[in-house]
């Protein structure tokens, strides 16, 4: 009977303790559990924050290849337009005028057919001293040439990218010669030697004062799309569309006019 009563004590005390062992060895699992399921969710975070820091690794290299490249014919382009008007500087000037050989004039203006005395070296007039008194001009030939030296001075400068020294050349230029014939393309230089530097302020005065001081110039065109270009790299929107509608509206069939219109369209997206 003794033995019956401490058996039975054995099984009651073991039936409750059970539960208890079965509980807490339930509990531990399930917090190895979640401590499992933590570390692999912080090593899969961990994965895709390096996967997304190599992708954008990879996207700025990409972007600064672009950049380069896009850099790279930004130069190959301001090259040939210098290159371009560096030609066309050569023949800026028109050829001196001569007479023909089997012809003269007359004191009354009309041509003959007797034959041309052998040239002589021209005297330097000196002062008129007649009814009209006005002074003898200097000689164009030689006021066109120190221009043009001067001209082609400042352009060599431009285009071996020497910016500051350009840009005091073409001041000078204006300056020494602001009724010339290379005075309108010159101004045109100097505002882009300004925009290359970064000098907007200035370059928008030189391109300006070009378009206000030689209205017929065959660079007022390219003068009003860098305007353009200039206001709208400023966010000035508005601005800048109506630089470019003048444009337009002044050189409707012009390379600068298809490109005045890319620019506009731009601007009417980003519209709000």
């Amino acid at each position: 009977m003794k033995r019956f009563l401490i058996l039975s004590g054995w099984i009651i005390t073991a039936a409750f303790t059970f539960p208890v062992y079965a509980a807490d060895d339930l509990e531990g699992r399930v917090g190895r559990l979640e401590r499992i399921f933590e570390n692999q969710s912080g090593s899969d975070l961990l994965l895709q924050v390096q996967r997304l820091q190599a992708e954008m690794q990879e996207l700025r290299g990409l972007v600064e290849t672009q950049k380069l490249n896009i850099d790279k014919l930004q130069r190959q382009q301001r090259d040939q337009y210098l290159d371009i008007d560096a030609r066309l500087g050569t023949n800026h000037s028109t050829a001196p005028q001569t007479p023909l050989p089997n012809s003269v004039v007359d004191a009354s203006g009309t041509s003959t057919d007797e034959p041309a005395p052998a040239p002589v070296a021209a005297p330097i007039a000196p002062p008129s001293t007649g009814p009209i008194g006005i002074p003898a001009l200097p000689q164009p030939e030689t006021q066109s040439g120190n221009e043009r030296d001067a001209y082609a001075t400042a352009f060599a400068l431009l285009k071996e990218r020497n910016y500051d020294a350009a840009k005091t050349a073409f001041t000078q230029l204006l300056q020494s010669y602001p009724q010339g014939e290379f005075t309108d393309s010159a101004q045109y230089w100097l505002g882009e030697t300004n925009y290359v530097q970064r000098d907007y302020p200035a370059a928008l005065e030189a391109f300006n004062q070009l378009i206000q001081n030689h209205p017929n110039s065959p660079k007022i065109a390219n003068a009003l799309l860098r305007i353009g270009s200039i206001q709208y790299d400023q966010k000035a929107f508005a601005q800048a569309k109506i630089s470019l509608e003048q444009l337009i509206s002044r050189f409707p069939n012009s390379t600068e006019a298809r490109l005045a219109r890319s620019r506009l369209e731009r601007i009417n997206d980003n519209a709000p």
